[in-house]
């Protein structure tokens, strides 16, 4: 399974990794989790790749542009050399450009790469060719560099990339946010609602084909997995369901 969690603050990615672990632990599987490109880092899931203090300390000082230019590079670099090539079979990424792209444009002084214009051209020929299964090129155009540009590399080298946005009300948001307080804190209780538009917006607009929508605001832990698990069946490859069959096979416990 290819998995990417975003979405704001607090509307439950972390909770929501930590179950699917615990799912994939039984079958055996042990996927890498990415969650080193949003700023400031917190501590890691499964301590994969973690930041060197002072190597994030010299990230957060740099310019916009810079900081912008040195994770798209990190996002191709995952893309075409090991999260979607040959040395991973499952991994999961948590927030990765989609989360990059929203604070970036809230919080980092990021600019949107290339015009509406161009932009818009990029999708509607990236729909027709890049994003074909089979394709292997991705093709340069005005806004390379932008979210779209990710996806269309992602699209012709795994199509069967899921793409999950975890949501909640802006209100439970700001409720966690009190009682919770993540640490160090990267939102402003201001911005709630405006991130929680954002992430919509881009998920609405991704060029990744199978996306999922997961509402926390009124749902516990549990019945937010046990959704997660009958949605995502209509998206998993054979190689995936030939695992779930298996353990029921070997358990009795059906998954």
């Amino acid at each position: 399974m290819k998995l990417i969690v975003t979405g704001c603050e607090y509307a439950g990615k972390t909770t929501l990794i930590k179950e699917i672990l615990k799912w994939f632990k039984k079958m055996y599987i042990a996927p890498t989790v990415h969650e080193h490109f949003t700023f400031p880092s917190r501590p890691s899931i499964t301590r994969h790749d973690m930041w060197d203090p002072a190597d994030q300390e010299k990230i957060l000082r740099m310019t916009p542009s810079g900081r912008q230019r040195i994770n798209f590079w990190g996002y191709v670099d995952h893309i075409c050399q090991a999260g979607w090539g040959a040395l991973y079979g499952d991994v999961i990424w948590e927030g990765y450009y989609v989360e990059d792209a929203v604070y970036g444009r809230a919080y980092y002084g990021y600019e949107e790469i290339g015009t509406p214009e161009h932009a818009n051209e990029f999708s509607e020929f990236t729909r027709d060719t890049a994003v074909s299964p089979g394709m292997k090129h991705v093709p340069r155009v005005h806004s390379a560099g932008g979210p779209r540009c990710l996806e269309s590399m992602i699209m012709s080298v795994a199509p069967e990339t899921i793409l999950l946005l975890m949501e909640a009300s802006p209100n439970i948001i700001e409720q966690r946010m009190k009682e919770t307080p993540h640490e160090p804190q990267r939102i402003k209780k201001s911005d709630i609602s405006t991130l929680v538009e954002e992430f919509r917006e881009e998920v609405k607009n991704s060029l990744i084909a199978q996306k999922m929508i997961l509402d926390t605001s009124k749902v516990t832990v549990e019945e937010t997995f046990e959704q997660f698990r009958r949605d995502v069946t209509q998206y998993l490859t054979e190689k995936d369901m030939l695992r779930i069959v298996l353990h029921g096979i070997r358990t009795g416990k059906p998954l």
